[in-house]
């Protein structure tokens, strides 16, 4: 879902994280325009990525609001 910018579980992402639904495509399009950094190799884990995707929200604060 990352990867093409959309779908159930990126959606499902964005909610937990709190994202406001008038958002969801910017967060989308964050994630999908930063893929290969919050995924930085195959043995990316879950942890790296929340992180990872941590530090790009926080760097978009207005994707929050």
């Amino acid at each position: 879902d990352i990867a093409v910018g959309g779908g159930d579980h990126i959606t499902s992402l964005a909610i937990l994280l709190g994202i406001p639904a008038y958002n969801h495509q910017g967060f989308f399009a964050l994630t999908k325009d930063n893929f290969n950094k919050l995924f930085g190799s195959d043995k990316t884990t879950a942890e790296d990525l929340l992180a990872q995707l941590d530090s790009e929200l926080n760097a978009h604060p207005d994707l929050l609001r």
